[in-house]
C-alpha cells in the first residue's frame, strides 16, 4: 500500500497539502474548546454575520481570472492572468469601502445586525488579504509548489488561534475572533509572493494594453464565472443570514459553531484534494482522460466521506455538548443536518472543478441561479413555519438534490464532449 502511495505522484501531492492543512486544522480544534468559552455564541453570531459578508464579496474578488491561471501552457500569459487577478483584487477593495461607508444603515437594517456596525470597517481589510491569498494560491498550483501551500495553511491556522486567544484576554466581545480571522487569512501571502518574485521578468513587463487583451481572451470567467460563484455563495450563506435575522443572531453563532467544525475534516479532505484535482485535470483534459479522472475521483471522495458522515449524524448533539459545554448542544443538533449537505460539497469537487475545463460555465451559471432560488424558497417555507431547525433540514436537503444533479450532469457532459 505505502509503495503504491509513494509511486502515485497524484497521492503524493494530495497528501502533501493534506499534511499542512491537517496540521492547522489540528490546532484549529484542538482550540475550539478553550475559545466557545472565552467567547458567547453571541459573540460567534457576530462573527458568522462578518464571515458571510466577507465570503460573498470575497468571491469575486479578482473577478474569478485567477481560476484561469493554470490553464495556458506558457509562463507568460499566465503571470498576466495574475497581474490582472491582482489589479482586480485592488479595486474591489476601494469599491467595498466606499459602498459599506455609504450604505451601512441599509446593510444593517436589512440584517437587522445593529451590533456589527463596529466590525465593518474590517471587511475591505479582510477582503484584500483573502482576495490576495486566493489569487496567489493559484499561481502556485500551475507551479505545482504544494509544499508551499501546506505551509501556509499551517501558519494561517497557527496565527488566527493566537490572536484570537490573546485577544479574548485584553477586550471583550468578537472583536478578538474577527481580527484573529483576518490575521490568519493575510498570514502566509509571503510565501506565494517569494514564488512570483521568481519569475519577476515575467511580471515586471506586463503593459496595461496586456491587462486589457487577457480580460477579453479569459472573458467567460468575469461573464459566468463571476455571477455563477456569487449565486452560489449568497446561497451558501443564507443560513447563517437567515438565522441571524429572523431567529436571532445567537442562533446563528451556533450555526458557524457547527459549520466550523465540521469544515476541520472537510477542510483536509476537500481542500487538499481539489488544489491538486484541477492542476491534474488541465493535464487530463490535454490528454483526453477528464472523464475518467472525474469519474473515479468522485468514486473514491464518496467512499472517503461515507463513515465521518455516518457517525456525526449519530453522535454530534452529545459530542458538541461534552467538548464545547452543554450550552452549545443545539450547535450540534445542527451539526447533523449540515454534515450530509457539506459531505455532498465533498463528493461534487471533481465535478464542480472540471466546469471551467470543459466551457460550461454558461450552463452552470443556468444551474446556479435555479439552485439558489430554491434555497431562497426554502428560507422563506422555513421562516414562516417559525422553527429552525426545519429551515436547517430543508435548505441542506435542497443541497444534497442538487448537488447529485450536478455531479451526475457534469460527468455525463464530460463523457459526451472531448476537451481540448
Amino acid at each position: 500500500m505505502l509503495a503504491i502511495i509513494r509511486n502515485n505522484s497524484f497521492l503524493n501531492k494530495v497528501m502533501v497539502v493534506a499534511g499542512g492543512t491537517a496540521a492547522g486544522q489540528l490546532i484549529a480544534a484542538a482550540s475550539s474548546p478553550i475559545l466557545s468559552r472565552l467567547y458567547s455564541p453571541n459573540d460567534f453570531g457576530v462573527l458568522a454575520v462578518y464571515a458571510s459578508i466577507l465570503s460573498i464579496i470575497t468571491a469575486i474578488a479578482s473577478l474569478r481570472f485567477e481560476i484561469a491561471i493554470p490553464l495556458p501552457e506558457k509562463d507568460e500569459e499566465a503571470i498576466k492572468l495574475l497581474g490582472l487577478s491582482l489589479l482586480c483584487i485592488v479595486t474591489m477593495t476601494a469599491v467595498s469601502a466606499a459602498v459599506l461607508y455609504a450604505l451601512c444603515d441599509i446593510l444593517l437594517v436589512w440584517l437587522k445586525a445593529e451590533n456589527i456596525r463596529s466590525y465593518l470597517w474590517l471587511l475591505p481589510i479582510g477582503l484584500f488579504f483573502s482576495g490576495m491569498y486566493q489569487a496567489l494560491s493559484f499561481w502556485c498550483i500551475r507551479k505545482e509548489e504544494f509544499a508551499v501551500i501546506a505551509r501556509t495553511k499551517f501558519i494561517q491556522s497557527l496565527s488566527a488561534v493566537i490572536v484570537q486567544l490573546f485577544m479574548s484576554l485584553m477586550t471583550a466581545g468578537p472583536l478578538g475572533l474577527i481580527v484573529g480571522q483576518i490575521i490568519g487569512l493575510s498570514s502566509g501571502v509571503n510565501l506565494f509572493v517569494r514564488s512570483v518574485k521568481q519569475r519577476w521578468h515575467l511580471f515586471s513587463g506586463i503593459k496595461l494594453k496586456d491587462l486589457s487583451d487577457t480580460a477579453k481572451k479569459y472573458s467567460n470567467f468575469f461573464k459566468y464565472e463571476s455571477p455563477q460563484v456569487l449565486i452560489n455563495v449568497i446561497g451558501q450563506n443564507i443560513p447563517q443570514l437567515m438565522l441571524a435575522t429572523s431567529f436571532g443572531i445567537t442562533l446563528s453563532g451556533f450555526y458557524l459553531m457547527a459549520q466550523k467544525i465540521l469544515g476541520y475534516p472537510i477542510a483536509l479532505v476537500g481542500n487538499s484534494f481539489r488544489q491538486v484535482y484541477y492542476q491534474k485535470a488541465v493535464i487530463a483534459s490535454r490528454d483526453g482522460k477528464l472523464y475518467q479522472l472525474a469519474r473515479k475521483s468522485t468514486k473514491n471522495l464518496s467512499l472517503i466521506i461515507l463513515l465521518p458522515l455516518l457517525l456525526t449524524i449519530i453522535v454530534a448533539p452529545d459530542l458538541f455538548a461534552v467538548i464545547f459545554g452543554d450550552g452549545w448542544r443545539k450547535a450540534g443538533e445542527y451539526a447533523r443536518y449540515i454534515a450530509i449537505w457539506s459531505a455532498m460539497g465533498v463528493v461534487n469537487i471533481p465535478a464542480n472543478a472540471i466546469i471551467p475545463i470543459l466551457g460550461v460555465q454558461r450552463l452552470y451559471l443556468i444551474f446556479e441561479i435555479i439552485y439558489f432560488l430554491a434555497r431562497v424558497a426554502a428560507a422563506v417555507t422555513a421562516v414562516s413555519i417559525g422553527n429552525d431547525e426545519f429551515a436547517i433540514i430543508l435548505i441542506a436537503a435542497i443541497g444534497v438534490i442538487f448537488n447529485v444533479i450536478l455531479i451526475f450532469g457534469v460527468l455525463h457532459i464530460a463523457k459526451l464532449r472531448k476537451t481540448k
